[in-house]
């Protein structure tokens, strides 16, 4: 079973901010954290188009 540190959740939002679904992206859980942050702008990449806001942030996994 492979450990999971971190979850990349990546957000779009209407240009109102009223509407915001998660978007899928190709890899979105890492061994660590600072795989997930290097991971971050190409995600970003990934989405650019599917909604006018998009948010995407580096959760922290608790493994307990």
């Amino acid at each position: 079973m492979e450990h999971i540190a971190a979850l990349l959740l990546v957000i779009g939002c209407s240009n109102s901010m009223a509407e915001c679904r998660e978007l899928q992206v190709p890899v979105s859980v890492f061994a660590t954290a600072d795989e997930c942050t290097a991971e971050r702008p190409f995600a970003m990449g990934d989405v650019q188009g599917q909604a006018q806001h998009i948010v995407a942030k580096c959760l922290a996994v608790d493994p307990a």
